[in-house]
């Protein structure tokens, strides 16, 4: 099968769409099929991570393509344009739709890797989720301490707002902090610094995008702030669950007793690490790959 990726990533609007993609590209090539990834805004950063993974980068409807491609994109706002023109290259569509999607592709096949969406669709549930290998290998290690170290990895708006977030976090004066995304390499290419923070904290607070996904698979205890509307819903139901606290990024006041709660309550916290690895247990990518091959096929 010859697959070809989409997905969109930037330092401001965020790199979860582009990573949970990478970890479904990096199974289908362990499977032995031949995966491209499609750069569309020539972002250097995201070339050289899908080119470190062994992908090929090239456009999709580049000439020789064939009816045998299957395309996958994974965009809340994909552009209908680029990908009607796909469909008019030969190519089978997939798209990735979750709670916050707004626009559905015509014609497209649906993987749904969202709890909200049960039962509608192909794929769905949490157990479908995306998770990339080198968050799959950690585990949440954090031990009790009187003073929390905290990491802070909120992603979709560039630096500011982790820094706006800590800020108003530190004035509570309960816990260190640490700048994760500080420790993300430039090229994307390993992001072993910033995963071992993350998975070393006493708890994190991250955008409720794919980060709380992967916060939940390593078991780290975790403050899920709802920075765009289409996050909203699926930290909503997480909280509900017990995988998560949350609280909207705008809500200062819920915010902070959120924050207090997780730095004071070290039972609540263990609680939150141990109900994430069971539902979201790290195997998404496998169970994808599968349908994708008995859909597609294997060759």
């Amino acid at each position: 099968m010859q697959v070809t990726l989409h997905a969109p990533g930037s330092d401001t609007r965020g790199w979860g769409h582009f990573f949970r993609l990478c970890a479904l590209g990096e199974g289908l090539l362990s499977a032995g099929h031949e995966v491209f990834f499609s750069v569309t805004n020539r972002d250097p950063q995201l070339s050289l991570r899908a080119a470190n993974l062994g992908f090929r980068t090239s456009s999709p409807t580049s000439k020789g393509q064939h009816s045998s491609w299957v395309s996958i994109v994974d965009d809340y706002e994909p552009d209908v344009d680029f990908f009607r023109q796909l469909q008019e290259s030969g190519s089978s569509i997939i798209q990735i739709v979750d709670s916050g999607t707004r626009r559905r592709l015509e014609d497209a096949t649906f993987i749904r890797p969202d709890p909200l969406l049960l039962g509608d669709g192909d794929l769905s549930g949490l157990s479908y989720a995306l998770i990339a290998r080198d968050v799959r290998c950690r585990k949440w290690t954090s031990r009790s301490s009187a003073r929390p170290q905290v990491a802070v990895a909120i992603g979709g708006t560039g630096e500011r707002l982790n820094r706006e977030v800590t800020r108003i976090l530190g004035e509570l004066d309960c816990a260190d902090f640490v700048d994760a995304r500080q420790l993300m390499s430039q090229d994307l290419v390993d992001r072993s610094s910033f995963l071992d923070c993350i998975s070393e904290s006493t708890f994190a607070v991250v955008g409720a995008g794919t980060m709380l996904w992967e916060c939940c698979a390593m078991g780290v205890p975790t403050l899920a702030l709802s920075v765009i509307e289409n996050q909203r819903s699926q930290a909503h139901w997480a909280a509900e669950n017990r995988l998560c606290l949350t609280a909207g990024i705008e809500d200062t006041e819920a915010m902070l007793l959120q924050f207090e709660a997780l730095s004071h309550d070290e039972v609540l916290r263990r609680e939150i690490s141990k109900r994430g690895p069971g539902v979201i247990d790290g195997r998404g990518v496998d169970r994808v790959v599968d349908f994708l091959q008995d859909r597609f096929g294997r060759g």
